[in-house]
């Protein structure tokens, strides 16, 4: 189970996405991308399998409340192999460079299914097509997932259809490295359904941009839906709908789970949404009044957040709290001595969630 980061980097603006903490049994259930509390990198906790970074439990790298590093034992992969993750303070061996944070090949693994952008149009030769891809060294255990240029014809799974990832077998002309390619249709990618029955479904990809040198693509959809992944891999990120449910309610989700806020995916300079999503419930959740780093620290009908008239990019760490949930305009729902403040009182949107939403201060 999992904390869903909501502050680590909340001083920085880098922390409320939705990053949720473990709750213990090491399993990183939840969104991969770990959102934080606050407006910035997110992406949270889950299984950081595949991707080139290894099977393991892990928070993908959120920054902020709601995103944030998950606790985990993710192994890891040599960057001294072609395939292995990359990145700062992460350099790759000898005679390989990094590449969209993968270790490739000086020529792109040797061969030319070499990364490109799977959101800038044309970007392989004239006789490739981009496709998100898993790779894997024949004398290596580590697979890397990515977007390559392959002699393949495009996949043309719909979005919505029942899909089963990395089905499509590619037998690369110049290498013995073995590819599958992802089923979906240009702009899908095959992802877990949202609805927890453990099936997978062509859905709209995107790049939430918290991963150093990946660009972003934002959901264009629902107000409420923000980009994430069942793991840490920016490849594997895709739009969902938050929950839309009140937070204030402490059974407004399934058993075990509780409603929290947490920031929507912004491009830079731009204003976050606010958000509603059901997070697990953390077995010792902090008391309100206390100072909290994931979203769901907080027991539920709480908030791990910042003053609510304050925009996200001007929270200090030291001022993001658990404070109780609550219903502007309501009499008496909040403790002697304190308010319910409405959380649009900060200029935020938050048309995504069904209920007026404001916490106690």
């Amino acid at each position: 189970m999992l904390r869903v980061a909501a502050i680590a980097c909340i001083a920085l603006c880098a922390c409320v996405g939705g990053a949720q903490q473990d709750t213990g049994d090491g399993d990183a259930s939840g969104d991969g991308d770990g959102d934080g509390v606050g407006a910035g990198d997110g992406d949270g906790d889950g299984d950081s399998g595949g991707g080139g970074s290894g099977d393991g439990d892990g928070d993908g790298d959120g920054d902020g409340p709601g995103d944030g590093d998950g606790d985990g034992d993710a192994a890891t992969c040599p960057t001294a192999f072609a395939g292995c993750p990359c990145g700062p303070g992460a350099p790759c061996g000898a005679s390989l460079s990094c590449l969209a944070g993968t270790c490739v090949d000086a020529d792109g693994f040797g061969d030319d299914a070499v990364s490109c952008d799977r959101f800038a149009g044309p970007s392989c030769p004239q006789d490739q097509k981009c496709v998100l891809l898993l790779r894997r060294a024949v004398d290596q255990d580590a697979s890397a997932v990515y977007a390559g240029c392959v002699h393949a014809a495009v996949p043309q799974t719909a979005i919505d259809a029942h899909c089963s990832q990395w089905s499509i077998d590619y037998d690369h002309p110049n290498t013995d490295d073995v590819i599958n390619l992802d089923p979906c249709a240009p702009g899908l990618h095959c992802a877990p359904r949202a609805d927890d029955s453990g099936l997978y479904a062509c859905q709209r990809a995107c790049q939430s941009g918290r991963y150093q040198g990946i660009g972003q693509q934002l959901c264009a959809g629902h107000p409420g839906e923000y980009c994430s992944s069942a793991e840490a891999n920016p490849f594997l990120e895709h739009c969902v709908l938050s929950a839309g449910c009140d937070p204030s309610d402490p059974l407004a989700c399934a058993d075990n789970q509780g409603c929290f806020l947490r920031l929507g995916d912004a491009a830079p300079g731009a204003t976050p949404s606010v958000l509603s999503e059901c997070y697990p419930a953390v077995p010792s959740p902090l008391a309100d009044g206390m100072l909290c780093q994931f979203v769901n620290d907080c027991a539920p009908g709480s908030v791990c957040w910042g003053p609510a008239i304050e925009p996200a990019s001007q929270w200090a760490a030291p001022n993001i709290l658990c404070r109780r949930a609550c219903t502007p305009g309501l009499v008496d729902d909040c403790p002697p001595g304190t308010a319910c403040i409405a959380v649009s009182d900060s200029g935020a949107d938050v048309s995504s969630i069904d209920v007026a939403v404001g916490q106690c201060e």
